[in-house]
Formats: C-alpha cells, sequence, structure tokens
C-alpha cells in the first residue's frame, strides 16, 4: 500500500485544475488551506506533439519558483517562463 504523506513529500492539499492545453497543480503543507492564501507551490503541464508524433511534457513553476508563496484561486493569471 502507498504511504501518499511519504509519496506527496509532506503536501497534504493539491489543487489541479485544466486550461486549454494546460493543467495546473498547486499544492500546500496545511489540509485547510484556502485557496486565496498564499500557502501553495502552483506549476502549469503542457504536453505537446511534433511533427513526428513525438510527445515534449514542459513544467514551469509560477513566478520561476516552487516555493510556497502563491495563492491557488486563479492559476491560470500566474506568470510561467515558457520553454
Amino acid at each position: 500500500m502507498i504511504d501518499w504523506t511519504k509519496a506527496l513529500c509532506g503536501v497534504f492539499a493539491v489543487i489541479i485544475e485544466e486550461s486549454g492545453s494546460y493543467t495546473y497543480i498547486a499544492e500546500a503543507k496545511e489540509d485547510t488551506a484556502s485557496a486565496a492564501s498564499p500557502v501553495w507551490r502552483v506549476r502549469r503541464v503542457s504536453v505537446t506533439t511534433d511533427s513526428s508524433g513525438n510527445a515534449r511534457t514542459v513544467v514551469a513553476w509560477a513566478g520561476g519558483v516552487c516555493g510556497f508563496v502563491h495563492s491557488a484561486d486563479d492559476m491560470a493569471s500566474l506568470s510561467y517562463a515558457d520553454y
């Protein structure tokens, strides 16, 4: 059996949203964290396919940092580095 507390590295709350071609994932260390509180680390994931059919997955952290410093109530409005 998987111990999800250990598997998620001490993260106790997760919000996943999809918008267009992006998936946004927010994680907080508090299970009672409000989405509006600046206690979330947020990343954006996108998957593209080139003309040969090869998939490329890109993960970008909000604000270029993986710290627990963002709110998760409007993840699409945060800034992300494009690769």
